[in-house]
């Protein structure tokens, strides 16, 4: 994900791929703008040059998280920025299944 290499990410996107999205949750408590702006960043590209792509969030370093309550705020801004990128239907856990 290095910003040098951004300009040809689209060239490795599309919707045949299964994209695998990793974020530390100990940036989003340390850091929570970098934190966002990453994942928005990532989310948009997949989004703008992927039609229906299949992707899978995996947030990291959970024990880095100091309690429930800001699991659930990073949950909600999470699905924000799934729900901006409008990629609801495809990322996974989808939990507008449940």
């Amino acid at each position: 994900g290095n910003r040098e290499f951004h300009a040809i990410h689209h060239m490795l996107l599309s919707g045949h791929g299964i994209y695998l999205v990793v974020f530390s949750l100990a940036q989003w408590e340390s850091d929570p703008a970098t934190a966002n702006e990453n994942l928005r960043f990532w989310l948009h590209s997949i989004a703008l040059h992927a039609k229906e792509p299949n992707v899978l969030l995996v947030g990291t370093q959970a024990d880095r998280v100091r309690d429930q309550s800001q699991f659930n705020t990073i949950d909600m801004e999470v699905g924000e920025i799934v729900d901006e990128a409008r990629l609801r239907n495809w990322v996974w856990p989808n939990k507008s299944e449940n």
